[in-house]
Formats: C-alpha cells, sequence, structure tokens
C-alpha cells in the first residue's frame, strides 16, 4: 500500500478540467468588469492576465521563457513563437505552435502592444505597459507569481504556470495517439525519460491490458 500511496505523490501536480474552467470563469468576469465600470478589478488587467494564463496553458513554456519572449518572437502570419535560449533549461531556442484556441488571445496581445509603441526588443508579456497600477520597467518573476497566488486564492486551488505546464504534458501522454518526440519537443526536454514521467495508466487501463492478454 505504501508504494501505491508514493507513487501517486510523486506524480506531477496537475490542473483538472473543472479548476482551468473555473480559472477561466473568474478571469472572464473579471474582465467584464473592467469593461463595464472602466475601472480595474481584482485581477487587473484580466485581458492581459488571461493571454498570460492561455499561453501557459496551451504552450506549457516556462515563467522564465514567458518573460523572455520580445515583441519581435512572435510570427502571427505563421502561428509560431520563438522562446529564446536565456529562458531555456536547455540552453537552447525553440519554435512553439500558436493554437488556434491561443491565437485570439496572442493577437490581441500583439495589437495592444503595437499601440503601445513597444519595439521589436521590448519585452511582450510586460504588465507594466498595459497597466495604471504597476510602474516597474519589465514584469518579473514575482509580479507573475504574485497575480497567480491572488487567481489561487479566487479559485480555491492552487494555480501556476508550473501546474500548467505538467497539466499540458500529462494530457499528450494520456492522449491515445500520442507521439513522445512531439511531446518532448513541446516541452523543450532534453531527455525521453523526462517527458516519460508524465505517463500515469490508471488501474483501470492496466486491468483493461490484462484482461485482453491472450489465453496460451
Amino acid at each position: 500500500m505504501k508504494c501505491v500511496s508514493g507513487s501517486l505523490e510523486n506524480r506531477k501536480k496537475t490542473l483538472q478540467p473543472l479548476a482551468v474552467r473555473y480559472v477561466r470563469e473568474v478571469m472572464g468576469v473579471c474582465r467584464r468588469f473592467e469593461t463595464a465600470q472602466d475601472d480595474p478589478s481584482k485581477l487587473y488587467p484580466a485581458w492581459f492576465w488571461e493571454a498570460v494564463i492561455e499561453t501557459f496553458y496551451f504552450t506549457g513554456i516556462r515563467l522564465n521563457q514567458l518573460l523572455h519572449i520580445k515583441a519581435k518572437d512572435v510570427d502571427l502570419k505563421r502561428m509560431i513563437l520563438v522562446t529564446s535560449f536565456e529562458g531555456s533549461k536547455t540552453y537552447s531556442e525553440s519554435v512553439v505552435p500558436i493554437a488556434d484556441g491561443l491565437y485570439p488571445y496572442i493577437a490581441k496581445l500583439m495589437l495592444a502592444a503595437h499601440r503601445g509603441g513597444f519595439k521589436r526588443e521590448d519585452q511582450l508579456f510586460n504588465v507594466n505597459r498595459f497597466s495604471r497600477r504597476h510602474r516597474r520597467k519589465e514584469m518579473d518573476i514575482n509580479q507573475v507569481e504574485h497575480f497567480f497566488k491572488r487567481l489561487s486564492g479566487f479559485c480555491g486551488t492552487r494555480v501556476t504556470p508550473h501546474r500548467f505546464r505538467h497539466t499540458l504534458g500529462t494530457d499528450l501522454m494520456e492522449d491515445p495517439d500520442r507521439n513522445i518526440r512531439v511531446t518532448q519537443m513541446i516541452l523543450d526536454h532534453s531527455s525521453m525519460r523526462t517527458t516519460m514521467e508524465y505517463v500515469h495508466p490508471s488501474v483501470d487501463s492496466m486491468r483493461k491490458a490484462l484482461n485482453q492478454r491472450r489465453c496460451p
């Protein structure tokens, strides 16, 4: 029994679909409030933080990678964004596809950046350039962590960039048509062994495999 318990404890901490849905509902309420009242919500500016959340959800990039994305790194026509070696654990540049679900959020962010006079080398995900409250030159880890701490309080569950990353990895590896190499590339893993850590067959799936075993 201890072994089973231990294996469960070692699993990557992910966000359940209901938690993700609730995160989106909370952000939607904040965005609509800001639009209707022309006043900051508790998670201001909501539209910007929605873009941050959806980027983590759809790409699984690390927090440090997000902070190093510049305006020039996004190509909306080709629907890709480039993460630099500066924010990567593997010290390599990688091309990340912009999924259909993510596109509207990135397009809105890019439009706001254009209107804000962003230069090609400017940090793209920079709340300070879109907010009345924030005054730093660039967005840093503390600002992002502070936002997610507040978001977690509203959602009643711990929400972090890394949990979005683990959720994506788990979803990709639990897909019946999974491609381990593709998952490795998406998550920017240097080792296939790291990618395989996202494989967690359920007891039911293991029982099904045993029941389907041919008898001699």
